[in-house]
C-alpha cells in the first residue's frame, strides 16, 4: 500500500491542510501557507490500494488576490486499459463554491439523485468554469510518458472539436493540447508517480507531476474536455461509478437535507 500521494500533495506548492487563517503573501511566491494544522485523513482507492488526501487546499487567483481554497474528495476508482490497472485517481470539487453555482442549482431543480445521474444537462453544469475541479493520480504501474500523452491526444481532441464555436478558437485550443500533451513526451511515469491536474476558474489548467509545477495553460475548452473525461454523460468515460459518486457529491452538497433521506 502506498503513501506517496500524500507525500507528495504536502510538498506541492499551495498545498497545506485547512486552516482559517493563512499567510497569503506567500500564494504570491508559490509557497505553501504558514500555517500548523492536522493533516488531511487519507482514503483508500479499494481497487489499487492507494491512498488518497480527503481534501486538498489549491491556489485560486493571482498576485495579491491569490487566496488558498479547499477541494473536497467527490469520487475515487482505478483506470483501467484492458485488465491491467493503470492508475487509480480522485476527483475533487471546491464544494463551497459548487454549492453556491447558480447554474448547478438550476440544472438539479428538484431531481432525486436517481434522475441526476441520468441527467444530461446536469453532467454539463458539473463542467462548468464557475467553480474549480481537480483529478488527482497515483500510477501503479510503469507507463511511458509519451503513451500518456498520445492517449490524451486521443481522448480531448474529439471534445475540443465539438466543444468550440470556430476555426479560430480550435486552433487555439488545439495549441493548448499540443502544450499539455507535451508535459508527457520524455520520459516514463513509474509505479508510484503521482499528477494533479488543478481547473481553476477562469479555464486555468495546472498540471504537477510528482510535486513538481508543470505549467498553467489558460483554455477553457482543455479544461472542460479533460474533466469530461470523468465527468461527462458519455459511455467513454473513464469510470461511469466514479462520475456517479462525483454526481451523489453534487447532489449532497446541493441539497443535504434530502440527499440525507435517499
Amino acid at each position: 500500500m502506498h503513501t506517496t500521494l500524500l507525500l507528495s500533495l504536502l510538498a506541492l506548492p499551495f498545498f497545506a491542510q485547512p486552516q482559517e487563517e493563512c499567510c497569503q503573501e506567500k500564494l504570491t511566491a508559490g509557497e505553501p501557507p504558514c500555517c500548523a494544522a492536522e493533516e488531511a485523513p487519507l482514503v483508500e482507492e479499494p481497487a489499487t490500494d492507494e491512498m488518497f488526501a480527503k481534501w486538498l487546499i489549491l491556489p485560486m487567483g493571482q498576485g495579491e488576490l491569490a487566496k488558498a481554497v479547499r477541494h473536497d474528495l467527490a469520487a475515487l476508482a482505478v483506470r483501467k486499459k484492458f485488465i491491467f490497472k493503470v492508475y487509480g485517481f480522485g476527483l475533487y470539487f471546491d464544494s463551497a463554491a459548487m454549492a453556491a453555482d447558480a447554474e448547478l442549482k438550476k440544472a438539479a431543480g428538484d431531481s432525486t439523485l436517481k434522475e441526476l445521474k441520468k441527467d444530461k444537462d446536469f453532467h454539463q453544469a458539473m463542467l462548468s468554469d464557475s467553480f474549480g475541479k481537480s483529478l488527482a493520480w497515483t500510477m501503479v504501474r510503469d507507463v511511458d510518458a509519451e503513451d500518456i500523452g498520445e492517449a490524451f491526444d486521443d481522448q480531448l481532441e474529439p471534445r475540443l472539436e465539438s466543444k468550440t464555436k470556430d476555426k479560430k478558437e480550435l486552433t487555439a485550443a488545439k495549441e493548448a493540447l499540443g502544450t499539455f500533451a507535451g508535459y508527457f513526451s520524455v520520459g516514463e511515469l513509474t509505479e508510484g508517480t503521482t499528477l494533479l491536474f488543478y481547473w481553476e476558474p477562469g479555464g486555468r489548467l495546472h498540471t504537477w507531476i510528482d510535486g513538481k509545477k508543470k505549467g498553467v495553460i489558460e483554455s477553457t475548452q482543455l479544461c472542460w474536455a479533460l474533466f469530461d473525461v470523468y465527468l461527462g454523460d458519455g459511455k467513454g468515460v473513464v469510470s461511469s461509478d466514479a462520475r456517479d459518486d462525483a454526481v451523489a457529491a453534487v447532489h449532497a452538497a446541493l441539497n443535504p437535507q434530502v440527499a440525507a433521506t435517499e
